[in-house]
């Protein structure tokens, strides 16, 4: 879908400043308010994009980010299909916010509050889909990320790759935080509204919780300034020409990490713009990079090989899959209030 100036740099505007109001979007732009508004709205009504709020989940007492990948064979697969009825089965999927599956390949990405909460889920799926055969026959892995001491520099920020793609460069403006503070009764029940519709007004949410307006907008304000929540946007890849979704772990040597803290990854021949997440400790990491093409897509293992070579940090040959974003189904499409849900209730 082509897209004019104006809409270019709209979009890349709400990436790279998620939280602004329209009005102070367009002043960051220098251009009209209106012409802003009406950007945005028809970006929204044509799917361009889709704004999410996003859960702070170290703040809320969960200990683990946890990465599934893998493929499977044909038999297994239609085993699988029945996770499409498991949705609502809290005790195994409502750590599960994001998956994506192509062919007989896919990913999963969850988060839990301890090792404990994991094996109740792998059990209860194993009474239901004899999931612990699949992981023990087929080719796929399990990723116990710690969030003590896993770095996460990026989670779905999409503004350095729209950025690029649109040749735009637009100022990113830093907010101040504050310290985060206990949640009260009625703090949870704001945010757990602003996760469950992120687009929906302050007025709206006030008369759903039979608060005052005033009251909502307040406690949204503290949530977000204590980092409890944040803003995002998320651009509808496949319709701006988006073909491929690179997934990789790999695992690393500790003491050659402790080494490259300041090296620029640049220097190494590759452009990071492409990595939209991105979660890694002294042992491990894994990453996703949407390219437009197979043949673009494959930089990234140069970069990989270059980089492992130079750097001694590699211990092995990181673990890819080369997913289609045109061919493939989100499974779960950053799905966060059932999740929060079940923390906070």
């Amino acid at each position: 879908m082509k897209l004019n100036n104006l809409d270019k740099k709209v979009l890349c505007g709400l990436c790279k400043n998620p939280e602004l109001s329209p009005k102070n979007l367009a002043e960051l732009l220098d251009l009209n308010y209106w012409s802003v508004y009406k950007s945005i709205m028809k970006l929204r009504a044509q799917g361009i994009f889709k704004e999410i709020v996003i859960p702070n989940f170290k703040l809320l007492g969960l200990e683990l980010l946890v990465v599934g990948y893998g493929s499977l064979t044909k038999r297994k697969m239609d085993v699988l299909q029945k996770i499409r009825s498991m949705r609502d089965y809290l005790p195994y999927s409502s750590g599960i916010f994001y998956s994506f599956a192509e062919s007989y390949r896919g990913f999963v990405l969850a988060v839990s509050k301890n090792y404990t909460e994991i094996s109740k889920g792998l059990i209860y799926a194993e009474r239901l889909i004899k999931v612990r055969e699949i992981l023990r026959r087929e080719n796929t892995q399990m990723v116990i990320l710690p969030f003590e001491i896993t770095e996460i520099p990026l989670f779905f920020d999409y503004s350095n790759l729209i950025c690029k793609d649109f040749d735009i460069e637009i100022e990113k403006r830093e907010k101040k935080f504050k310290e985060a503070k206990k949640l009260g009764k009625n703090d949870k029940k704001v945010m757990l509204e602003i996760v469950k519709e992120p687009t929906a007004r302050i007025a709206h949410i006030a008369r759903t919780l039979n608060m005052t307006p005033q009251s909502v907008s307040r406690i949204k304000e503290r949530l977000i300034e204590e980092r409890y929540i944040c803003n995002k946007i998320i651009p509808n890849l496949p319709l701006m020409g988006y073909d491929v979704l690179v997934f990789a772990h790999w695992t690393s040597n500790p003491e050659a990490m402790d080494k490259i803290h300041n090296i620029k990854l640049e220097e190494f021949g590759y452009d990071l713009s492409n990595i939209i997440f991105a979660a890694y400790n002294p042992l491990e990491g894994v990453a996703l990079a949407p390219f437009k093409s197979l043949k673009e897509s494959r930089d990234i293992v140069s970069f990989f090989e270059n980089f492992g070579e130079a750097t001694g940090v590699l211990t092995k040959e990181p673990n890819i899959l080369f997913l289609s974003l045109q061919e493939g189904i989100a499974m779960r499409d950053h799905e966060y209030y059932p999740l929060l849900s079940s923390i906070l209730k």
